[in-house]
């Protein structure tokens, strides 16, 4: 079997969440993913280590809201992280309206235990069930947490992404590596000259703060760091509350690819072939060594015609920032603080 470099799986602890964004396309249920699958996973993705079949596995604790069933998946996914080491490391995507007890000494003492707070505006983000924004409550909680551990932050744009300048002076000033993807479900919402305009406000945001884009900055999964194409199916996967394994979240219908009992799981991935028509669709587009055609469950002709047009207007325009900064950025990311 060949060695992987890498393993990073999606983990649905959850389909509850506290929250009702109108993006989201997980369906409301009160489905918890068990302890013995939690097992599980950490006993066969240590095994995998142990064994040198895999170099390094990250595993994305999602949902859902991950922390509403945070003390199901504490002890199993804090046995990994304290066998693996250097070898393994964990991320939470949470909405962060609340801190449930005993989070926050546990993400302090595992150092490689990450946060990465779903913020969509730092005024109208992620409406509760009555329909308030829960923003105040996110940032008060990212104060309480990011003198002890360091914060990812993630939004999903929305309403042609007006909301992008006051966020990129919040995450600039705190100096938070921040990720924006396109809300690729309602793209006949957006006005494409509009989401340039407000992402190119980030840009000189950015560089007003003498931050390198190439070091904080995501946009569509896509960055100046990287040239990779999407791994869905192969390093990258996803395990349903069920302990079934699917190419990706997006993708949860039908027959399983395996699932986290199988004893061939490695095998069973190794051999997935995922269709990725990439190039042959990008033809010679400027910024294709870049995205690789997006997203290949959601990038039909149409999507991408529309599409296309910000990401290159958006990579254009950054090409700046990171030829002004360059590789020598002496303000880069700081490791996961541990006191």
């Amino acid at each position: 079997m060949e060695k992987m470099n890498y393993l990073s799986p999606w983990i649905q602890t959850t389909n509850r969440c506290n929250l009702r964004c109108s993006y989201c396309f997980v369906k409301k249920e009160d489905v918890d993913m068990d302890t013995e699958a939690y097992e599980a996973m950490a006993s066969k993705f240590l095994s995998f280590l142990d064994k040198g079949e895999v170099e390094f596995i990250k595993l994305r604790i999602a949902g859902g809201e991950p922390t509403i069933v945070f003390n199901k998946w504490k002890e199993p996914i804090g046995r990994f992280l304290d066998e693996a080491g250097e070898r393994g490391g964990a991320e939470v995507l949470t909405n962060l309206v609340k801190i449930p007890e005993g989070f926050s000494d546990y993400a302090i003492n595992h150092r490689n235990f990450g946060i990465n707070v779903s913020l969509d505006s730092l005024t109208m983000s992620k409406p509760f069930r009555n329909g308030e924004s829960s923003s105040y409550h996110v940032l008060d909680n990212i104060d309480r947490l990011k003198d002890y551990k360091d914060i990812f932050i993630m939004t999903v744009l929305t309403e042609n992404g007006k909301h992008l300048p006051g966020l990129a002076k919040y995450v600039t000033e705190n100096k938070f590596r921040w990720e924006v993807q396109l809300n690729k479900f309602h793209e006949k919402d957006i006005d494409k000259d509009k989401v340039i305009k407000n992402l190119r406000s980030v840009v000189n945001t950015f560089t007003k703060q003498g931050l390198s884009l190439r070091d904080y900055f995501l946009f569509n999964f896509c960055d100046f760091r990287t040239t990779r194409i999407c791994d869905a199916g192969q390093k990258m996967f996803y395990i349903n509350p069920a302990g079934d394994i699917y190419n990706c979240q997006m993708q949860e219908h039908g027959k399983p690819l395996t699932n986290v009992y199988n004893n061939d799981l490695l095998g069973r991935l190794q051999e997935n072939h995922v269709k990725r028509p990439y190039v042959a669709m990008c033809g010679n587009c400027s910024i294709k060594d870049f995205c690789h055609g997006d997203c290949p469950v959601n990038n039909g002709p149409a999507r991408r015609e529309y599409f296309c047009d910000i990401m290159k207007g958006f990579f254009s325009y950054a090409a700046k920032n990171v030829l002004k900064f360059g590789m020598g950025n002496k303000q880069k990311p700081t490791e996961a603080k541990n006191h």
